[in-house]
């Protein structure tokens, strides 16, 4: 029984990282569920088996990224490190799973948002994605800056949830810029200068 639920495990896996690679190559709006089950290299009736729309499969896939992210990001945050050297951390995970990931996961974040952004009712699930990752994202670094102030490590006039907000926007921004040019944009460089950038205005002197 149990080898039997590992593979069912293992092929609904199959199929979600099959889903992110051709949602990213494709693009969310253009790829079928027919073109997810030759990436996976199984039987559009399979597919089905596991999930009834391409909205189950994103659900599922933003899912799978996030168990990725908080994976890492425990050890992060379980450290005894102080709360401004947990906040570097964090973002230079960050820039480690964007260079090593494969799956084109990064990519296909954007093209949901843009996606989502259209309005539609249909897309009304694929925004709503998006918006509980960034939550859970800002309230992840709003716990740090928290941290921080209680730690004596930053200020105590910050505000830890606009600052949250602030440091996603200028994640974002690095990313959006190595997406267009992976080549040349220093990603590293770019978010070690952030870092400095940050810490030099919320540190406690």
């Amino acid at each position: 029984m149990s080898a039997i639920i590992v593979d069912k495990e293992a092929k609904k896996e199959k199929i979600i990282k099959a889903a992110i690679q051709v949602f990213a190559r494709k693009g969310f709006a253009r790829t079928t569920i027919s073109d997810v089950a030759m990436e996976a290299n199984i039987g559009k009736g399979t597919v089905y088996e596991y999930f009834s729309t391409k909205e189950e499969l994103i659900h599922e896939g933003f899912s799978y990224f996030v168990r990725a992210l908080g994976f890492d990001f425990s050890v992060v945050l379980a450290s005894s490190q102080a709360a401004d050297k947990k906040l570097a951390g964090i973002f230079r995970l960050l820039v480690k799973m964007i260079q090593s990931d494969d799956q084109g996961f990064i990519e296909l974040i954007f093209d949901v948002w843009a996606e989502g952004m259209k309005s539609s009712a249909s897309k009304k699930p694929i925004l709503n994605e998006l918006k509980n990752f960034y939550k859970e994202y800002g309230k992840l670094l709003e716990e740090i800056l928290k941290d921080g102030i209680r730690d004596k490590s930053f200020r105590p006039d910050i505000k830890p949830r606009l600052v949250s907000s602030v440091l996603i926007g200028m994640m974002d921004g690095v990313m959006i810029q190595w997406l267009l040019d992976k080549k040349n944009f220093n990603m590293e460089g770019a978010v070690e200068a952030m870092i400095v950038t940050i810490l030099k205005g919320i540190r406690r002197e």
